[in-house]
């Protein structure tokens, strides 16, 4: 089956960078004409949700899956493999998903909720983002994929980019709350 896969492994990969891609370009849009934003959404519907978590799955997948079919192609020490990169994977992990359960599904795709400023919001405006970027080089470093690595990179730049996008929302919804958990707590670490 990893054979079949393998001879598709490029157009994976580029369907990948698509996906990217398109989420720069809307994140981009956002951050410059922030009255027409795409993320985050204007106005939360169900259809968007799905959309967003989608196209996660989707570039989470697709990484996944090239880590599998590439694996170990580049030549790195199991010890920092298996050491690092699995580290490194489970604490991303742990970080993701306590603070996903946390947000609840709705919010965390988008729809307006209670700021949240406890738990690992206490170190970082945005936990989730710092927990995928550490999850998704976990698993560039496990793999040792190549097409891997690439698509974990042009994801990472996008969970950089994102709160950029966000941050704005937040000010204009939250207000002086926001505005004073953002002057004491850094955005990523």
């Amino acid at each position: 089956m990893l054979d079949q896969i393998k001879s598709y492994d490029q157009a994976l990969f580029l369907f990948g960078v698509f996906l990217c891609f398109t989420t720069v370009l809307s994140l981009i849009w956002s951050i410059v004409f922030p009255k027409w934003r795409l993320w985050p959404p204007r106005e939360y519907n169900i259809v968007l949700a799905l959309f967003m978590w989608t196209k996660t799955f989707l570039i989470y997948g697709i990484i996944l899956v090239l880590g599998f079919v590439e694996w170990g192609e580049i030549d790195v020490y199991a010890i920092l493999r298996f050491g690092l990169g699995g580290a490194l994977f489970l604490i991303g992990n742990v970080i993701v998903w306590r603070e996903v359960f946390r947000f609840g599904y709705d919010q965390t795709s988008g729809r307006q909720g209670k700021l949240i400023i406890s738990g690992f919001y206490k170190y970082s405006r945005n936990p989730q983002y710092v927990g995928d970027i550490m999850l998704l080089t976990g698993w560039a470093i496990i793999s040792s994929a190549p097409y891997a690595i690439v698509l974990v990179g042009l994801v990472c730049a996008t969970l950089v980019l994102a709160p950029f996008a966000e941050e704005p929302w937040l000010e204009t919804t939250y207000g002086s709350r926001y505005l004073e958990y953002k002057a004491r707590v850094r955005r990523f670490l």
